[in-house]
């Protein structure tokens, strides 16, 4: 097989090079993942979020529908589920929150541990006036899927209090920051890195990298550039430095697609496979 230099314009758009070393796949164009973004992925987060909004009249008696238990707060969505007093003509606030006074109006705040959220499941933060009754409820905070729900860790600001999502620790200012061997993603799956503008509450998570599936978190192997900087390659590849990865022996450069990469796969739509 011919050789050529890394350096060459016509090997870097897409030239395969078999290593000797163990009889491993270079992919000299197939681009490594970058590293986080400046601050360790910090994402600046809206103040507050246990406010609910209007309180709304008792409906019937005020209990839930048998079936209707929807675990901690023991509560769902929806006109039946405002049993809490609010106080006189107030009215009344769903399970897990409790009546108070805001410019001399009364209204319902969700308990530590329990976010608001509309019907829909978009925290009552984010919409324009807030929350109304009877669409919005006090959601329990428990790790589990991407959304408003995963925010488990409460931090304080000097302006108010935030939280981020689980595995997440308190950032400067207002922001929260994925720890290292994890990787903050959208919802849907893809690098905050790469997203404009990074993301933002509650449209993702932190999760760990290692070995699995075609993907961001499967770019698990941390590599040192001789500036400093570090890259990441995929599981079941090794560093090639100054910004290459090759893989181990058994495999070799795969798009996600299932395409051998001949030199032209880019992060994170590849992997050693």
């Amino acid at each position: 097989m011919e050789r050529r230099q890394a350096g060459d314009s016509s090997a870097a758009r897409g030239f395969r090079l078999r290593t000797a070393l163990a009889g491993a796949w270079l992919c000299i164009a197939c681009t490594a993942a970058p590293p986080p973004v400046s601050g360790g992925g910090g994402r600046t987060h809206p103040r507050g979020g246990g406010t609910g909004g209007s309180s709304g009249e008792p409906t019937g008696d005020g209990g839930l529908d048998a079936g209707d238990d929807a675990g901690p707060g023991a509560s769902v969505c929806g006109d039946r589920n405002f049993d809490v007093s609010c106080g006189g003509d107030a009215g009344a606030c769903p399970p897990n929150s409790g009546c108070v006074v805001l410019g001399g109006q009364p209204t319902c705040a969700c308990a530590d541990g329990f976010v608001a959220l509309d019907c829909a499941g978009t925290p009552c933060l984010l919409l324009d006036g807030g929350c109304a009754s009877p669409n919005w409820w006090c959601a329990p905070r428990v790790p589990g899927p991407c959304g408003a729900q995963n925010f488990t860790v409460p931090c304080g600001a000097d302006a108010g209090s935030y939280d981020c999502a689980t595995n997440e620790f308190c950032g400067p200012g207002v922001t929260c920051v994925c720890p290292e061997g994890m990787l903050a993603l959208t919802c849907d799956g893809r690098d905050c890195s790469l997203v404009d503008g990074g993301c933002s509450y509650p449209g993702y998570d932190c999760e760990p990298r290692g070995p699995g599936p075609c993907g961001p978190l499967n770019f698990s192997i941390e590599c040192q550039q001789p500036d400093g900087g570090i890259y990441f390659c995929p599981s079941h590849g090794a560093c090639y430095p100054p910004s290459s990865c090759v893989c181990a022996d058994g495999t070799q450069p795969v798009s996600c697609g299932g395409l051998t990469c001949n030199g032209n796969c880019t992060y994170p739509d590849w992997w050693c496979h």
